[in-house]
């Protein structure tokens, strides 16, 4: 059955909760549609249930959002975008391969996009049926493996520059920033997924790199935290200077309660959340025990104010839902992203093979033709055969009052993963 998302104002991410999920169906975020209109249609995975929907429901947002913002100023050229969603909740393993049946069997579905770390799941369908995905993340060595030759087509194709790329990125930063004259000692307690082994990967290569010591790893379950301490003590144990974490949703708020339990920061352990983790849902939920964390990210915070995107989400979301500048999510940024880029990569393969002509292989290769595409950030980002993740940056934040700081500039990531030259990189 079709499901239709409908807005609704003013919401708090502290829990997801059963009334949360029925404003989501309350009201069209797109009007009726007349018979004559012209549309283009897209699929979506989405958490709007489950361990990580405070991620979900703000990602989610963000793209209606940016879909009714581009459908008012005359979608592309006249043509209006319209989407079916599928909700992933608790078990994006199982779901993600129904939802993704469901989109593959709608002909008028062009390309879709996934908020899930399960990716790599659907990596060889996409490639079967020739049907692109945009995922929510970057791609990292079970997307981009590395015995990929120049000619091999992706048919997923990534926000950023990937976990491996962003955690190699984030650890060379923490090493130029070392003053001690011993190596640095670093930690990773990441997830059992692909994204998570992806925080792993990157770290062993940067290591190895930089001559940073890798002393421990950590891997715990993907959407069933309830407690880490045994985890945390072991890793503590092994006296690292800092730990990379990642996780995500009430699985990340575990993760800091039981850090802040164990005293883990005053062992003289620093602290950094992977991309996105940290996210002000979390923080919300554990309140100033993430005070001093650090995180890295490749979306922008509701704190970098200057930029001429921050500035849009800031005005449309007060108009379309009533926040404050303060209360807009990092995902919701996230979801803005994706969906421009998406609109983007259809608004070029319609220019060059029109509307009715518009096929699947045409929409990604409307993807992969992106150049230079200005997102109101401090850098354009372009997408091609060779170069399938958006932006290919990172910044460094801290968590003060509450808020996630920016405490680096953006930081052009170490590109370590696949063995093909990146012409944008």
């Amino acid at each position: 059955m079709s499901k239709v998302f409908k807005h609704a104002k003013g919401f708090s991410l502290v829990a997801v909760s059963v009334g949360l999920v029925l404003a989501l169906l309350l009201g069209p975020v797109i009007p009726a549609k007349a018979a004559e209109e012209k549309t283009v249609k897209i699929g979506l995975q989405l958490y709007v249930t489950g361990p990580i929907a405070t991620v979900g429901v703000p990602g989610s947002y963000g793209v209606f959002d940016y879909l009714r913002y581009i459908n008012e100023r005359g979608g592309i050229n006249g043509t209006q975008v319209d989407y079916i969603w599928e909700n992933l909740g608790g078990a994006p393993y199982g779901a993600i391969t129904t939802s993704y049946k469901r989109f593959r069997e709608d002909a008028e579905v062009k390309l879709f996009y996934c908020q899930s770390s399960a990716i790599d799941v659907v990596l060889p369908w996409c490639a079967r049926d020739k049907f692109p995905m945009l995922a929510i993340t970057g791609l990292g060595s079970p997307v981009w493996p590395p015995d990929m030759k120049p000619g091999d087509e992706h048919w997923v194709l990534g926000m950023s520059a990937g976990m491996e790329n962003e955690t190699a990125t984030f650890i060379r930063w923490l090493n130029d920033n070392w003053k001690e004259e011993r190596p640095l000692r670093i930690g990773v307690f990441t997830y059992d997924a692909a994204q998570g082994w992806g925080v792993k990967t990157g770290a062993e290569w940067a290591c190895k790199q930089l001559g940073v010591d890798l002393v421990h790893t950590e891997i715990v379950g993907y959407m069933t935290l309830l407690d880490t301490s045994v985890e945390w003590l072991r890793m503590a144990a092994q006296e690292p200077d800092w730990v990379l974490t990642l996780h995500y949703g009430s699985n990340a708020a575990v993760i800091v309660k039981d850090v802040a339990r164990l005293e883990i920061p005053q062992k003289g352990i620093k602290l950094a959340m992977a991309i996105g983790g940290l996210d002000e849902a979390v923080v919300a939920m554990v309140g100033d025990d993430a005070e001093g964390w650090y995180q890295y990210a490749w979306p922008p915070s509701n704190t970098d104010i200057e930029y001429p995107l921050m500035n849009t989400i800031f005005e449309v979301s007060e108009r379309y839902r009533g926040w404050r500048p303060e209360d807009v999510k990092l995902f919701y940024t996230v979801g803005w992203l994706g969906a421009a880029v998406m609109v983007e990569g259809l608004r070029l393969a319609i220019e060059k093979v029109g509307l009715e002509n518009l096929t699947r292989v045409a929409a990604r290769d409307g993807l992969i033709s992106i150049r230079d595409f200005d997102l109101g950030l401090p850098f354009a980002i372009s997408l091609s055969q060779e170069s399938p993740g958006a932006v290919k940056y990172i910044r460094v934040y801290q968590v003060e009052d509450g808020r996630n700081v920016a405490c680096s500039d953006w930081i052009k990531a170490w590109h370590i993963a696949g063995e093909v030259e990146d012409p944008f990189w």
